[in-house]
């Protein structure tokens, strides 16, 4: 899992701290010098899968306050782009905060353009991050952190807060819960004690405040001092030289109660709270360029990549263990139906001890029957259609017989009249059919083919003397005439055809299946 650590940057060095369950741990602090950055760059090489924050509580800080057309999308990014390059110039450690738009009119929008004018003071850090490719979130200023530090206080109006840091004095001046200035002045600067430094410095602010019309000089805004209960006497003693500043303390404890911090905050160092917040709202807009951001779109790439991985990877342990549960539901159906095929086949067997033993084995039970039928359809003997045929063909005597093929083709049951009549024992008749090949001849052995029409009434008036037999049915299938569609036809006279013409029949015979009248 991913380690967030912070890097609180001061104008001579550098506190490293980590993020825990319970708080923030502070690891290490390393110097601006030689020293202090090869101390920082071998704590770089053990870091793994760490991302870092950093927080820089420097006095090089500029403000620019502009109103500009409010517009959305890419012009509103492009817009604000320019106006960063033009009055952050010479500087790529800057963003652009609104601060609202205009009541009435074209409701245009309050920007604040926020720097960190000298950025030379954070470049030998952030060399390191980049030459040991750490993955860098964001930079946030201070100034940034102490408003965010305004709104833990929930006061809805304008008000100015000092607090102290390790790098110095620091005081904002906070417009509805919005950042609109900011100052960081040292310890040897401010005053001979911590008091009087406080109240020099929020005299000095009052000041710059009122002289850029910021302020109304005869209605100054709350004093919000942030130290310990046991400092408030010393504090409020020495503002009592002004009478227009209205200080009020705020015990930084309480305030790290709201704050959620868990471990104690030290005696008038905010740091450590300001770092928390840092680390739990990431909404703040951060001063760092895209360049100095790439290794940290790495790192969101490859943890994308690697949640896409387990959610494949949860996605298919889940289809898999669907697809089981519905093979177990189908072995145990598989099962349940095995136990009753084995339950029906138990009664089925049963009853067959029920019955009484055959006389022989099954198999030989159905040979005979076959035997049987098989003797049933060989007693029917074809003398009867031979002699119905015989006779048709003694009264055309130019038509000769050449070949027969007789067979039954199936049986014919009896008929519920026949039935009725007394004869339900009768077995089933068989269905005969013969096909007759024959051919067309004279006296003198032969006719000639020419004359087609004589030829096809003849054969003609032949099978309507084989239909008029009782219960037969004659079909020509061959004529000895070509009378297809795509025959060619030949018109010559002298072209004789002698051989015999020959053509064949499909005879079906039924036996009667009603009752005669």
């Amino acid at each position: 899992m991913s380690q967030t650590c912070l890097l609180y940057i001061e104008p001579l060095h550098l506190t490293v701290y980590q993020r825990q369950k319970d708080g923030l741990a502070r690891l290490s602090r390393h110097a601006q010098d030689e020293e202090g950055l090869s101390e920082f760059a071998q704590y770089l090489e053990t870091c793994e899968d760490h991302v870092f924050l950093v927080l820089a509580d420097l006095p090089d800080e500029s403000f620019f306050h502009e109103t500009v057309p409010f517009v959305r999308g890419a012009d509103r990014q492009a817009m604000l782009t320019r106006k960063v390059e033009q009055h952050c110039y010479g500087t790529e450690l800057a963003c652009a905060l609104s601060l609202g738009r205009q009541p009435d009119g074209r409701h245009d929008e309050y920007m604040l353009f926020h720097a960190i004018s000298r950025p030379q003071a954070l470049d030998p850090w952030l060399d390191l991050l980049h030459q040991h490719k750490q993955p860098l979130q964001g930079i946030w200023s201070a100034a940034q952190l102490s408003a965010e530090l305004g709104q833990l206080l929930q006061r809805n109006e304008d008000l100015v807060l000092i607090h102290t840091t390790t790098a110095g004095i620091r005081q904002t001046y906070i417009e509805r819960g919005k950042l609109r200035f900011s100052r960081l002045s040292s310890y040897a600067v401010a005053g001979a004690t911590l008091a009087q430094g406080f109240a020099a410095e929020c005299s000095k602010l009052m000041q710059y405040l009122a002289g850029q019309r910021m302020i109304n000089r005869n209605k100054l805004p709350p004093v919000i001092l942030l130290s310990s209960p046991a400092r408030e006497a010393s504090l409020l003693e020495a503002f009592t030289a002004q009478a227009d500043l209205r200080p009020e303390l705020v015990d930084i404890a309480e305030l790290a109660k709201r704050a959620k911090l868990s471990q104690p905050a030290p005696d008038l160092a905010s740091e450590l709270l300001m770092l928390h917040l840092l680390a739990g709202r990431n909404n703040t807009p951060q001063l760092a360029p895209p360049s100095a951001r790439q290794f940290y779109r790495l790192w969101q790439g490859k943890k994308i990549l690697r949640a896409a991985g387990w959610l494949g990877l949860i996605g298919g342990l889940l289809i898999s263990a669907h697809f089981m549960y519905g093979a177990s539901q189908l072995r145990q159906q598989a099962d349940k139906i095995d136990q009753q095929r084995f339950a029906v086949e138990a009664q089925l067997q049963a009853l067959i001890y029920k019955l009484p033993a055959l006389p022989t084995e099954l198999d030989n039970l159905r040979g005979i029957a076959q035997g049987l039928h098989t003797l049933d359809e060989a007693r029917h003997t074809p003398l009867a259609m031979m002699s119905a045929l015989s006779q048709v063909l003694d009264t055309y005597p130019d038509i000769q017989l050449e070949k027969l093929d007789w067979r039954t083709v199936g049986n014919v049951l009896p008929t519920p009249a026949n039935s009725n009549s007394g004869n339900s024992n009768n077995p089933a008749q068989p269905i005969e059919q013969c096909t007759l090949n024959l051919s067309l001849s004279n006296e003198n052995g032969f006719i000639e083919a020419s004359r087609q029409r004589m030829i096809s009434e003849r054969i003609n008036r032949f099978v309507q003397a084989l239909n008029a037999q009782p219960g037969w049915r004659a079909t020509l299938e061959r004529a000895p005439i070509d009378v297809r569609p795509d025959a060619t036809l030949s018109s010559s006279v002298e072209e004789r055809e002698v051989q015999r013409p020959r053509f064949s029949v499909s005879i079906t015979s039924a036996p009667k299946t009603e009752a005669q009248p």
